[in-house]
């Protein structure tokens, strides 16, 4: 994961600043309140993994942003179909 974070960063698709954490007692209305938009597999040599897009009243997902993403991840990575 840091392999990828940091090829992100590079491109400007991941912050510089230290992840900010939900406190405990926050979490459950946090995740309440989180709408999934999209996600997308990729299959790679070690297996499988997703890329997500969630929408969230505090933090609004961007468009152009998710679009710059899946363009990231879909030059290094194979999709995966999502009808298999």
């Amino acid at each position: 994961r840091e392999e990828i974070i940091s090829a992100m960063r590079s491109a400007q698709l991941w912050s510089d600043a230290d992840p900010k954490q939900v406190p405990d007692g926050q979490r459950q209305a946090y995740k309440d309140q989180l709408e999934l938009v999209d996600a997308i597999r990729y299959q790679t040599d070690q297996g499988q993994f997703s890329i997500a897009r969630f929408d969230h009243p505090k933090f609004p997902s961007d468009d152009g942003r998710w679009s710059d993403w899946q363009r990231f991840f879909d030059a290094r990575y194979t999709r995966v179909d999502s009808a298999t």
